[in-house]
């Protein structure tokens, strides 16, 4: 057998929700220029920013509060 398409071979598909869509945001050279001398991506820094600022889970990006639960931060 050569090439073409084979059952079970490549990465699975991510779920619709967590599948990353492109988004054109005017930001100032500043921040830009700071968010590229940073280790982490841009894309992540505004991420895990934009939860922390408005009390969102990181990964599921759900309100926190006592009885959030999802697979990363379960209620304790």
């Amino acid at each position: 057998m050569r090439g073409g398409k084979r059952q079970g071979a490549g990465k699975p598909a991510l779920p619709e929700l967590e599948k990353k869509m492109q988004v054109a945001v005017r930001l100032p050279l500043r921040l830009i220029l700071w968010l590229d001398d940073q280790e982490l991506s841009r894309a992540k820094i505004m991420a895990t920013a934009t939860a922390k600022v408005h009390n969102l889970c990181p990964d599921c990006f759900r309100p926190l509060h006592k009885f959030h639960n999802c697979e990363n931060n379960p209620v304790k």
